[in-house]
């Protein structure tokens, strides 16, 4: 507060509280050190930067796990990577999760670059270029986090595997500041993975124990800000 950057420890658009945890290692690794995770729909989401000095955002990639309605974050890299680093780290997780069908990559900084350099390499890189912000990109999930549809590793199964091990806690502490945090990078990876598979692909539905309200795939309970009524309206009228 006194820096002049006060934030809710509960969060303002993503709350701390809607985050739900698994418990159960849900992958396998390969001889050849592969991860498989069977019976779920794999993607990559990027968000990408620009340079790798000091003070500049960082790479991020969050590996999501789908199945039904519920996601879950296997993997996440967060590092401040030049263009060669990014390309060899893009290369890596696709190497690590040959599973991921769609590689979702921000469709700017580097993200045109490392399209253009891997398209003919690695298959399935999706850009995605955005118009809203990103508050508006996080507003528009928040109904789907509320109801419990995404899911993040406890402290023994992120520590189950030290190839995949993340900070879970900075991630939830970069979601809850957001948007007044000094980074957002994480949450960007979150938003355009949940936007994509959850909003625009329709193949994303809301689970919840107070059951469905009758604007489409939105919990009743939910209050829709004027942003997601369009949206929901706007699904109501495609389907």
């Amino acid at each position: 507060m006194y820096q002049g950057n006060p934030t809710p420890n509960t969060g303002t658009i993503l709350l701390k509280e809607w985050w739900r945890f698994y418990d159960q290692v849900l992958w396998t690794q390969a001889p050849d050190g592969t991860f498989r995770v069977r019976g779920y729909d794999l993607s990559q989401s990027w968000d990408m930067t620009f340079k790798d000095t000091k003070g500049t955002d960082y790479v991020t990639c969050g590996l999501w796990a789908k199945k039904g309605a519920d996601s879950f974050l296997i993997y996440l890299l967060r590092a401040r990577l030049d263009f060669p680093s990014t390309i060899d780290a893009f290369k890596r997780v696709t190497r690590l999760f040959p599973q991921a069908r769609r590689k979702f990559v921000e469709d700017k900084a580097n993200g045109p670059a490392v399209i253009s350099s891997l398209k003919h390499e690695i298959p399935g890189i999706v850009a995605i270029k955005v118009s809203d912000s990103k508050t508006a990109r996080a507003d528009a999930v928040t109904p789907y986090l509320r109801a419990g549809n995404f899911h993040l590793p406890s402290r023994e199964v992120v520590n189950a595997s030290p190839t995949l091990t993340f900070d879970v806690e900075a991630f939830i502490s970069e979601c809850t500041s957001f948007p007044y945090g000094a980074h957002d990078d994480q949450v960007d990876q979150f938003t355009q993975y949940a936007n994509e598979v959850y909003l625009k692909h329709g193949k994303g539905s809301v689970s919840s124990p107070v059951g469905r309200s009758p604007r489409g795939n939105v919990p009743s309970g939910v209050v829709l800000s004027p942003m997601q009524q369009r949206l929901a309206a706007k699904r109501g009228t495609n389907e």
